[in-house]
């Protein structure tokens, strides 16, 4: 009589779970592509987001450097007329113009410096504020000058979204302390 051997449970279970990999290996097919072109998307994206907000930072700061310089001048021209005894309009527009000079005087990198030499326009990237950014406080013992303005930033992949400029705003402010011997002008913080 011949002896039948059956392989035991274990073998023959191994050997189904090998068959079962293998079909499933087979659906799985160009599932990595797919996972793969995802993931460099996200990474292209992230790239982008870096890129514009880098950008956003630096112009941020450049803007804020401006505006602090231009609010300083303007309190440097409010000890002025606080010392001269000058009346207020003459206070307002001495304080007006030397904000607005000095924020002329500093650029935010948003655009290509133009190449000619003898261009009548001015440079679109100088910080221009109008009179209405200024405004001065006379009213308690301390006062203070304080400069507001907003520009637009171009945005590099951002715009492919919808979103071609962000207005960006700064303020400043600068009050006058009192001084052994006069007054002298200190930046009082900006935001």
């Amino acid at each position: 009589m011949k002896h039948v051997v059956t392989p035991p449970d274990s073998i023959s279970r191994f050997f189904r779970r090998r068959q079962f990999l293998r079909r499933q290996v087979r659906r799985e097919n160009g599932s990595i592509m797919v996972l793969t072109t995802v993931v460099i998307l996200v990474m292209v994206g992230m790239l982008a987001l870096a890129v514009d907000l880098g950008y956003l930072f630096s112009a941020q700061t450049q803007f804020q450097n401006g505006i602090d310089a231009a609010t300083l001048a303007a309190g440097a021209g409010l000890r002025v007329t606080i010392e001269a005894d000058q009346p207020g309009a003459q206070q307002k527009l001495i304080t007006q113009t030397f904000a607005k000079d000095f924020a002329n005087l500093n650029q935010v990198r948003r655009f290509a410096d133009p190449t000619c030499t003898d261009c009548t326009e001015p440079n679109r990237n100088n910080i221009v504020i109008k009179d209405e950014n200024v405004s001065i406080d006379t009213s308690t013992d301390l006062p203070k000058v304080r400069v507001s303005a907003s520009v637009p930033i171009p945005m590099l992949f951002a715009s492919a979204f919808g979103f071609n400029t962000i207005n960006m705003g700064v303020t400043a402010t600068a009050t006058l302390l009192p001084v052994d011997g006069g007054t002298g002008t200190i930046s009082a913080g900006s935001s």
